[in-house]
């Protein structure tokens, strides 16, 4: 736990990240996967999520290794993929054709071109996953999303 309380800049955090991580789904699981995502920044990126958020955070990250590990990877941008993930109700055909069409037309071979569509894959897989977790969202909203619509590949 010390290494987790370094991260924070009060005690007052370091209780409300330890309540948050008792009541995830996995405490372990939140606590192990907390820990990876501040190794890789000791700026404290953590305070860049709304306290408002950090319930689905801390959610995410106790539910899921495939959506933590994806979180991970970002890097130094994870903060705002999550914010900007959980944000996005749906998307339509032509929000995703708007997103692939850099990666498209950027990708030399293709295997960069496979590379791009797993990435953008695993972002959508995060933004659904994370909303599926979070009480706020009618289940009438979740039963409607899929990744990447295979519509929207036809022409890639």
């Amino acid at each position: 736990m010390t290494s987790l309380r370094k991260s924070f800049s009060s005690s007052l955090q370091g209780k409300q990240t330890e309540r948050l991580l008792k009541e995830s789904p996995s405490p372990s699981l939140a606590r192990n996967h907390l820990l990876r995502l501040l190794e890789r920044r000791n700026d404290k990126t953590i305070s860049k999520i709304p306290a408002a958020e950090l319930s689905t955070l801390f959610c995410l990250l106790g539910s899921s290794g495939f959506l933590s590990d994806v979180l991970i990877r970002q890097g130094k941008i994870w903060p705002e993929l999550f914010l900007r993930q959980i944000r996005i109700e749906q998307k339509s055909r032509a929000d995703h054709t708007k997103d692939l069409d850099p990666a498209v037309k950027n990708s030399v071979t293709f295997d960069e071109f496979c590379a791009a569509l797993r990435r953008h894959k695993q972002r959508e897989y995060l933004r659904i996953g994370a909303r599926d977790l979070m009480a706020s969202v009618t289940l009438d909203a979740r039963s409607w999303e899929s990744p990447v619509p295979a519509s929207t590949l036809k022409g890639a």
